[in-house]
C-alpha cells in the first residue's frame, strides 16, 4: 500500500465510525493509534503521528464546512426575513 493508499483508507476508516466517535481532535490521535498497523506505507516518520494529521486536517475540513453551511443557512433565513412581503 502506498502512502496515498493508506491516506485515502484511514479516512474511510474515520468516517465509517459514528459522529460521535470522531468529532474530537483527541478521537483522532487514539484512533490514528487504534489503525495504524492496519495500513502499511513507507515512511520516515512516525505512522502514527502522520495518520493522526490526516484525521486531524479531515476534521478540521469537515468543521469549517459546518461553520460555512451554517453561516450560509443563517443568511438566507435572514435574507427571507428583509424580503419578505408587507401586510
Amino acid at each position: 500500500m502506498d502512502k496515498a493508499e493508506a491516506q485515502k483508507e484511514a479516512i474511510r476508516m474515520w468516517r465509517s465510525l459514528p459522529p460521535q466517535e470522531h468529532r474530537t481532535h483527541k478521537q483522532a490521535a487514539a484512533f490514528a493509534k487504534t489503525i495504524s498497523a492496519l495500513l502499511p506505507f513507507e515512511t520516515l516518520g512516525d505512522h502514527d503521528r502522520i495518520i493522526e494529521g490526516w484525521l486531524q486536517r479531515d476534521l478540521l475540513a469537515t468543521e469549517d464546512a459546518a461553520r460555512r453551511f451554517t453561516q450560509k443557512l443563517a443568511g438566507k433565513t435572514s435574507e427571507r426575513v428583509r424580503h419578505a412581503p408587507a401586510k
